[in-house]
């Protein structure tokens, strides 16, 4: 999450200052967007996707969103960065939490890498947490875990990055995600790859009500170890010790065939296998946007 003043200021003050086409807006229930004329169609999706996210992501997380959350898309990578000064290039959506709630996006068409489901949902995720714990803290490799997961981001890479660091004994422990998540590339990804891979570990073991439950004894102010043991029945620590076992499960295998010739026919074909299906989401995409380009729009 970002805590950026500039993002706030920008457009309280100078909306239209950080592109050269002008802003039009579509309010509903919970969200307005903001958007300029080239993602008309973007718009009338997210606020689609953003009220049917925001029934689904707060009835999962226990609590709801009184004030509206304003959703800014901008057209191209440039005016995107320009508004999040430092933002990391595989970055493509941020959320904002403070007497506004903000969220910003590039637009998938100037990106065709981008899901613009999944990018709402967790950086709705994201408002949603950042609004609960507005006076107290949430470990960040919890809150990007539960984001991941309600933007259902699972992929195939996470568990390259997970079987990878696991066999090469360089998995990060969670205590060093609390606060901050490392900035070297792998680290990055790896840290994502965990917080999600955790969550999904947690809920599927043992149940969402008790990931619920942790959510609301933090929110009261209750030291993490405390809340943890209130809500889960056991220490942190050995959870994370039942999740390392489910990775040596799922992933003891991989050293055996790491360690013979075999890895150099099964790695070309896992690379061809990747390649097919970004190929595939690819033509995907283009293929709806060519039918939404047929498509009569109606304003509101």
């Amino acid at each position: 999450m970002v805590n950026k003043i500039i993002i706030i200021v920008c457009f309280l003050f100078f909306p239209f200052s950080l592109c050269s086409q002008q802003w039009q807006s579509l309010q509903s229930q919970h969200f307005m967007i903001h958007f300029t004329q080239s993602d008309k169609k973007v718009a009338l999706r997210t606020i689609q996707i953003a009220e049917e996210s925001y029934q689904t992501i707060t009835a999962d997380i226990g609590f709801t969103v009184d004030q509206r959350t304003f959703i800014f898309i901008f057209p191209s990578r440039k005016e995107f960065e320009l508004a999040n000064k430092g933002v990391q290039k595989q970055i493509v959506g941020q959320a904002c939490v403070g007497k506004d709630n903000i969220i910003v996006i590039q637009s998938p068409k100037s990106n065709l890498n981008i899901t613009l489901e999944k990018t709402i949902r967790h950086e709705l995720t994201h408002i949603v947490l950042g609004v609960i714990f507005k006076k107290g803290y949430l470990p960040r490799w919890l809150n990007e875990g539960l984001a991941m997961y309600e933007a259902k981001e699972w992929q195939l890479v996470n568990n390259m990055y997970l079987g990878q660091a696991y066999l090469t004994d360089k998995l990060l422990p969670f205590s060093s995600l609390t606060y901050t998540f490392p900035q070297d590339d792998f680290q990055t990804q790896l840290a994502y790859a965990q917080s999600f891979d955790i969550v999904l570990f947690m809920i599927n073991r043992y149940g969402k009500e008790k990931v619920i439950k942790l959510i609301k004894e933090l929110s009261y102010g209750t030291e993490f170890d405390s809340a943890f043991n209130k809500s889960f029945g056991m220490d942190f620590g050995k959870l994370e010790t039942n999740w390392y076992a489910s990775l040596k499960k799922r992933f003891n295998w991989i050293s055996v065939v790491t360690s013979s010739y075999l890895l150099w026919l099964i790695f070309p074909v896992l690379c061809l296998v990747v390649y097919m299906i970004k190929r595939h989401q690819v033509k995907k995409k283009i293929k709806e946007w060519k039918e939404e380009d047929n498509y009569q729009l109606t304003d509101y």
